[in-house]
Formats: structure tokens, C-alpha cells, sequence
């Protein structure tokens, strides 16, 4: 039985207590004394009509019903990834690879649910404040599946593995997931950019030894993700001028490499240029305070005045200049339209404006000065480098697995741009 091959894995201590599972329980149609795949698949389908529903949503009162049925969508779903697990009935056909998607799942779903605003009125909104609520399910689930690992070696015989302990994963576990679950455990640490490096090492290896095109794209692929999520850590700890001096050390990487991948380039020349622009404003700053004239109400441009004098602004002009292509305009467009640039705080409103406005330095200083492009929005950029380079555009996701788990996660994976794209590093 696979309860008692993966007894660590399908173990009810494993899971952090729900509140609401009890009363949810009863809304499912059959309840969950006899947990099926095909229901947990006509969950997610349910959960994404919401979805579509919600974005054609025309009233407030409407898009409030909308979420909260889709955030209690959320919730039906993570319990009912617990039931399966948990279910003595268990199909015997499963493998390890389909228990980790439905725990993928599960932990996806949880994610999507954490909203800061729940501290402010946790009667309307949903029971997780933020991803930290999710470590200790997290936690015990990584050593379990080291643990797995370990077993798996020994019976095996394997040789010696050489990495550290923490890095010893089955193979069975997708990559995104084993990110996403290090991002929640360690938050914006040193930890984790330790762990994004160790990786980088190990994936340059396995590039130079190489010969095959579609593996060797992979790895390059594999790489670039690498380099948006350390550049987001980073920025999450306030490191701006460390991660603008990594940008410009990579970008240069990049412009040698003998492949020439322009986009790739150009996204780490934007990236590049505004935490350079952003180091900027935090000196100019913290010297002095921006003034408004008494006469015409018009802010000074002092910030602007003061980049020009630092030597630190020849750099942010050549990373400006190398950003050829109009697609990561496009994107940070995006993101400031649907990610407010400061976290938890109303006060702060999304902008929306066209790419070709954010193609001028000034601009791009203005937005900067006046608190309309901050670390969030950099890290919510990142983040959104990181899914196109995973999973294409939205629309792109297709349910064509003939494998139901995968095709639920195809569906899930469109989610995280449904308002989930700043969650991506588990940092709020």
C-alpha cells in the first residue's frame, strides 16, 4: 500500500489545521469520505470559471461575491488535496510523482490564498495573513522529501552525492515546486541565495558538458530563471547596490555569450537601470528632502539634478541603451497596472500607462522619485520574467495532458496571473 511506502508523505501531523475544512467539507458533493481525482480536477475547473468570471466582473459588489467564492475555492481545494492524501482508499496505481503534484496543489492553492489585508478584517477575508502562515507545512514536507531522497540512495546503493543535504531532492519533484518551497521556508535570505547559487553552479556544469540543443536550451532557460530570483531576494533585502553591480556583471555575461539572446539582455539592462535609478533616489534621499515651489505647486528636480553628478549614472545611461526590445517595456507595464508598488498599503495605487511612455530615462526618474516603481514592482517584474520563461503567456497554458494531475496544474499555473504574480517568491 502506498500508505506504507510514503507513510512521511501521507501523514496527517504533515498539515497545517484549516479552520474552515470542517464546514467546507459538507459543500463538496460527496463529501470526503471517499476523495476522487475527478473531483479534486472538477474543482479546479469551478475555481477557474470563477476566474474568468471575476476579470468580466463590472460591479464592486460583484467582484466582491467573485473573490470570496474563489478565495473559499482555494480552500476547498487544499482540504480536499489533504482528503486524497490522507484517504485509506488511495489509488495503488499512484506513483511518487503523483503525490507531489497533488501536494503541489495543495501548497499552490494556499499560496494564492495569503492576503495581507486579513489582519485589518479577518472575518471577510481569507484565514492566511501571508506565506510565512505556510513555513511549518513547508518545513516538515522538505524533510520528508529529503528523507525520501536519503532511502531512495542507500537502497540503491548510489554513489556518495556530494551536495548538501538540503539539496537532495527525488527527482520526481518539479523544479518550480522545489523553488516555490524553499521561497516560502526561507523567505529573503542569504539562505536562499545561497541555494540559487549552488544551483547556478551545478547548472553550468551540466551545460558544459552538454552536447544535446534542447538540453542545452533548458539549462540556459534554467539559468536565466536563476538569475531573476537572486535578483529579486536581493531587492528584498535592500541590497540595490550589490544586485545593480550583479545586473550589469551579468548583462555584460550575457552580451559575450556565443549565443546572443537579445530579450534576455534587454530584461536584465531594465532590471539593471532601475534598481540603478532607485540606489540613486534612496542616496539622494536620505542627503536631502525633495521640495515643492510655494509659487507653482511644481516638485523641484532635484533628483534628477543630483544623477547626473553621481558616477554611478554613466552605468544606468549604457544599461538603458541596451534595452533594444520593446518586450520588457511591455511587461513592467503590465505589472505597475496590476501590482500596487508598495505592500499592504491602500494609499498606493496601481498606474497604468503605455510601454512607449517607460522608453525615456526622465520618465523613468519621475516614476521612481514619486513612489510609482519601488522594489515590489521590480520583484513582481522579476516574477514576471521568471512565469513567461516557464509556462509562455497566460493564454498560452494549455490543459492537454492526457495525465488529469497535469492538466489541473497547467490550469493552476494560469492562476498566478490572476493578481498572484507578487507572490511568486513567497516574500509577503
Amino acid at each position: 500500500m502506498l500508505q506504507a511506502q510514503f507513510t512521511s508523505l501521507l501523514n496527517a501531523n504533515n498539515f497545517i489545521p484549516l479552520p474552515e475544512t470542517d464546514v467546507l467539507s459538507s459543500e463538496i458533493d460527496g463529501s470526503f469520505t471517499a476523495p476522487k481525482q475527478e473531483t479534486l480536477f472538477a474543482l479546479i475547473h469551478q475555481l477557474y470559471s470563477l476566474i474568468t468570471a471575476e476579470s468580466q466582473s463590472t460591479t464592486s459588489d460583484e467582484l466582491k461575491k467573485i473573490h470570496r467564492k474563489k478565495n473559499l475555492s482555494f480552500l476547498k481545494i487544499a482540504s480536499y488535496c489533504r482528503a486524497i492524501l490522507l484517504s485509506p482508499t488511495l489509488d495503488d496505481n499512484y506513483e511518487l510523482t503523483h503525490i507531489l503534484k497533488i501536494w503541489e496543489i495543495r501548497i499552490l492553492c494556499l499560496l494564492f490564498l495569503t492576503d495581507p489585508s486579513f489582519s485589518k478584517n479577518p472575518v471577510t477575508h481569507t484565514i492566511i495573513p501571508n506565506a510565512k502562515f505556510l513555513r511549518t507545512e513547508v518545513n516538515i514536507l522538505m524533510k520528508e522529501l529529503i528523507r525520501i531522497e536519503e532511502s531512495r540512495l542507500r537502497r540503491e546503493n548510489s554513489p556518495i552525492d556530494k551536495r548538501p543535504v538540503e539539496m537532495r531532492f527525488p527527482e520526481e519533484l518539479d523544479p518550480f515546486f522545489k523553488e516555490i518551497l524553499r521561497r516560502i521556508k526561507y523567505g529573503p535570505s542569504l539562505v536562499l541565495i545561497n541555494y540559487s547559487y549552488m544551483d547556478l553552479f551545478e547548472l553550468r556544469g551540466f551545460l558544459a558538458e552538454s552536447t544535446d540543443e534542447m538540453e542545452t536550451n533548458d539549462y540556459l532557460k534554467r539559468i536565466e530563471i536563476l538569475a531573476y530570483a537572486t535578483t529579486a531576494t536581493m531587492i528584498a533585502r535592500r541590497e540595490n547596490l550589490s544586485v545593480f553591480n550583479l545586473l550589469i556583471a551579468t548583462a555584460e555575461d550575457a552580451e559575450r555569450c556565443t549565443v546572443r539572446n537579445e530579450l534576455y539582455i534587454s530584461r536584465l539592462s531594465l532590471l539593471g537601470c532601475l534598481i540603478g535609478l532607485i540606489y540613486l533616489f534612496k542616496e539622494y534621499s536620505s542627503s536631502t528632502k525633495p521640495v515643492v515651489s510655494a509659487i507653482s505647486g511644481e516638485e523641484d528636480h532635484g533628483f534628477e539634478d543630483s544623477c547626473d553628478e553621481s558616477p554611478y549614472f554613466a552605468s544606468v545611461k549604457n544599461l538603458f541603451s541596451k534595452v533594444q526590445l520593446e518586450g520588457p517595456f511591455v511587461q513592467l507595464a503590465k505589472i505597475m497596472g496590476s501590482v500596487p508598488p508598495v505592500f499592504d498599503d491602500e494609499s498606493f495605487q496601481t498606474v497604468h500607462l503605455e510601454s512607449g511612455e517607460l522608453r525615456s530615462l526622465v520618465e523613468l526618474q519621475r516614476l521612481i522619485k514619486n513612489l510609482k516603481i519601488t522594489g515590489r514592482i521590480l520583484c513582481s517584474l522579476c516574477a514576471e520574467f521568471e512565469l513567461t520563461l516557464r509556462f509562455g503567456e497566460s493564454s498560452e497554458i494549455l490543459e492537454n495532458s492526457n495525465d488529469e494531475l497535469s492538466s489541473a496544474l497547467q490550469i493552476l499555473n494560469k492562476v498566478w496571473w490572476n493578481g498572484n504574480v507578487s507572490k511568486v517568491y513567497g516574500f509577503e
